[in-house]
């Protein structure tokens, strides 16, 4: 490994763990900390190479499991830095081409998104494993919790049943919802690293155009379609495994149809209103994913996957 390689590493371990502290000790306030900490892991790999990304995801692991424990230094491995250096492994993953050995194949997207889909559902259900995520349990601590910050309030407040069912509601879509969010982060991460990287000059990649290449193995609608049976078929942890795994490979499915939005709206005079008229209810009722995961099975269904 080379000197620079494991400089940069350290830097980025110490960066990206300080970026954690902060968003858990700081609160609310300080969620972007939370969502940009993969950052630097990101910005290691694509930019050094893989030995700066596993000693940058290695080095904040250490460095919250010293502050925060083990406990907290596994989650965050398995939540944000693992997953950042194998993505960031990937981005820089070429072979000669066959036919014309003077240029370079590089990993495809399509298996980027398998693999994060993948890393994703793992994670989470390691995480909760873990933790020993239990429904009733939770469901208790966020009714009691939700009751403490109404509680002082003025107006019209729920009942006990009324706030419980509600909390249900919400819990029941958590295993299936979290993923998505899980994904779209790091993918987010991903590609802002990768832009960071490529203006500096170090990311050998060429640029991808992810609008038209974006897609999935056609393997992923199997295992789609088999979480799903398996979400409603099972009970317990099974069910809720099988829910975790639906909703990550759910969110890959909806940023494929998002990217053929992209493409598909290329010379559109109203392009701009669009894009930002989609991704604005996205993020206030996330319910038009379901639209956009629709667009992304089509696309790979009908083979545009760049495998």
């Amino acid at each position: 490994m080379r000197p620079q390689a494991l400089l940069v590493g350290i830097l980025a371990a110490v960066a990206s763990a300080l970026m954690f502290m902060a968003a858990t000790r700081v609160g609310f306030s300080a969620l972007f900390f939370l969502l940009v900490a993969p950052m630097p892991i990101y910005l290691a790999a694509l930019s050094w190479g893989t030995s700066a990304g596993i000693v940058a995801a290695i080095g904040t692991v250490a460095v919250i499991t010293g502050v925060g424990g083990f406990e907290a230094g596994i989650s965050l491995g398995l939540m944000f830095a693992g997953p950042a250096a194998v993505l960031g492994h990937q981005v820089n993953l070429a072979q000669p081409d066959p036919d014309d050995p003077s240029t370079l194949q590089w990993y495809p997207l399509s298996r980027m998104l398998f693999s994060l889909a993948a890393m994703g559902a793992a994670a989470i259900i390691g995480f909760g494993m873990l933790i020993g995520f239990d429904m009733e349990q939770m469901r208790d601590q966020t009714v009691e919790l939700m009751k403490e910050l109404t509680g002082g309030g003025g107006g019209q407040q729920l009942s006990d049943e009324e706030l419980a069912a509600v909390v249900g509601i919400n819990l029941q879509l958590m295993p299936f919802v979290m993923p998505g969010f899980w994904l779209m982060l790091h993918a987010a991460c991903c590609y802002l690293s990768s832009l960071i990287a490529r203006r500096a000059g170090r990311l050998p990649r060429p640029r991808d155009d992810i609008a038209r290449q974006a897609s999935l193995p056609q393997l992923s609608l199997v295992i789609l379609a088999l979480a799903l049976a398996g979400a409603l078929l099972f009970d317990g942890s099974l069910g809720l495994a099988c829910q975790v795994v639906a909703g990550s490979f759910f969110a890959a499915f909806a940023l494929v149809g998002l990217a053929a939005m992209h493409e598909r709206t290329r010379g559109w005079a109203s392009r701009g209103l669009v894009l930002f008229a989609a991704y604005f209810l996205i993020i206030l009722i996330y319910l038009p994913l379901f639209l956009f995961a629709l667009f992304g099975l089509a696309r790979v269904m009908a083979g545009r996957a760049n495998t």
